[in-house]
């Protein structure tokens, strides 16, 4: 095909792509709304290209108050890309959503922060404990193929951490992201306070995952963060507590 053809049938494309992303957002929903089973979505406002979302359920997610804007220059490289924010009390933040012609699915750049008491309460996070603290999430790249998580680089800190029965401040916490051959490792490592932390997760290609960490109270004389260790495991001579788990996300 020579060179002016393919350019053609480029400019083409995005023409009519950009026919379809100005109609009204609303008017779309209502038309195919029913086909985006488990995804409902309400209150919409706007077009295709930019608009906004006051709910958002996926199965037993719910997120509040969603706005986006089309990227069109991702179509001259073959994605379908739209920036986003979230103004949710369980997630604030922005960054890029979007899908390759290849099927792949992914989110660039993106920085938000949330409280880790809003992700339980809305079910982003499921662990039974109930805590306090702030995530910052710094995530370069995430992407996503058939169904899975194939790719992951970028970095969550995790500050202020305490739990509330029993009262326990514990500290802040890193964990940095990067994607391997055997799959995606999630290094955690104790930046402060009253928990030393370290670990290492490998997500593999299939979804499965292990953990392997230890954990140990910074002051052996802190009595209550010592008991709250015990209930993770024996604690060893140095007073540290090892932890491996494994299951399938």
């Amino acid at each position: 095909m020579k060179a002016g053809t393919r350019l053609g049938l480029t400019l083409l494309s995005a023409y009519l792509v950009f026919l379809l992303a100005t109609l009204p957002a609303p008017l779309v929903l209502n038309k195919f709304g029913a086909r985006l089973a488990p995804l409902t979505v309400y209150d919409v406002s706007g077009s295709l290209w930019s608009g906004h979302a006051g709910t958002v359920n996926y199965a037993a997610l719910r997120i509040l108050n969603l706005d986006w804007s089309l990227h069109p220059l991702a179509l001259l490289l073959g994605r379908l890309e739209t920036g986003w924010s979230l103004d949710d009390p369980a997630l604030r933040g922005k960054g890029a959503l979007g899908r390759t012609l290849g099927g792949t699915h992914y989110l660039s750049n993106v920085q938000a922060t949330s409280e880790l008491q809003a992700m339980q309460s809305s079910g982003l996070l499921k662990i039974l404990l109930p805590v306090n603290g702030q995530v910052q999430f710094a995530l370069d790249t995430l992407r996503y193929s058939d169904g899975k998580l194939s790719t992951a680089e970028g970095s969550i800190d995790i500050k202020n951490v305490a739990t509330t029965v029993p009262a326990l401040a514990l500290g802040d916490f890193h964990i940095n992201l990067e994607t391997q051959q055997a799959g995606i490792k999630a290094t955690l490592s104790d930046v402060s306070g009253a928990l030393r932390a370290q670990g290492v997760a490998l997500i593999k290609p299939d979804g499965s995952y292990q953990f392997t960490g230890n954990f140990s109270a910074r002051d052996p004389n802190q009595a209550d963060l010592q008991q709250y260790l015990r209930m993770l495991g024996r604690m060893g001579p140095d007073g540290r507590v090892s932890v491996t788990t494994n299951g399938h996300l």
